[in-house]
């Protein structure tokens, strides 16, 4: 079974908090996932690295998944920082996101030093087009994506029922005698001498009053 550097592309783009989208369409523009690709350049590889570059980050440019490693975490760390040494991965501006994202892949393609002279470049020019132009990418569909979904209201509404019917029921009848008679012990309540019993006349009264619990 072939291996699908797709897949790979996608894994290593989320160890490194960038867009998965984002990181694949990179990789199609670079070699269209082909780990033979050779450039009129020099740059070998599924991630087209040029060998020196390869020496510099310390890889072998024919490995595809060293190289997709190596393309994506280079890749955050230049949008890193364009984000003012924001994490790729905590950035939740669509805007601020595009615009680091480009100029980190005007590093890639033209490099580090390059970024503003690329502007001049056609060929840098269009790499950054075909990969997240505006006609073609939404950063904000691709940051709505990754956010969590909020449970449906009636799952929530199950959930309290069942928290619900697993309480403890509490008699309130028992709860405040055992009340009274501890404060009695304490020497907190007077004992009264009369016909009329007040734990029974409270009892009562408590009794017929409703209780959260039972109206849960």
């Amino acid at each position: 079974m072939p291996t699908d550097f797709r897949q790979i592309a996608r894994e290593k783009a989320k160890k490194y908090g960038l867009l998965p989208q984002v990181f694949e369409r990179q990789i199609e523009a670079e070699s269209g996932f082909n780990p033979q690709a050779v450039s009129y350049a020099g740059a070998r590889g599924i991630a087209q690295i040029m060998p020196a570059t390869a020496r510099g980050w310390g890889v072998n440019p024919d490995d595809p998944v060293a190289a997709l490693d190596a393309a994506a975490k280079n890749m955050a760390a230049y949008t890193k920082t364009f984000l003012g040494g924001k994490s790729p991965g905590e950035e939740t501006d669509p805007v601020k996101l595009r615009q680091a994202t480009e100029k980190a892949l005007r590093a890639y393609n033209a490099g580090p030093g390059a970024v503003e002279a690329s502007r001049k470049y056609a060929e840098t020019n269009a790499y950054v087009n075909k990969i997240i132009g505006p006609d073609k990418f939404s950063f904000t569909e691709a940051l709505g994506a990754q956010q969590p979904t909020q449970p449906e209201p009636e799952q929530a509404s199950t959930g309290l029922k069942l928290l619900a019917e697993n309480l403890p029921k509490i008699d309130p009848n028992v709860m405040l005698g055992d009340f009274i008679l501890k404060k009695r012990a304490q020497q907190q309540l007077p004992q009264v001498q009369s016909a009329i019993d007040p734990i029974s006349l409270l009892k009562t009264a408590f009794a017929t009053a409703p209780t959260f619990i039972e109206d849960l």
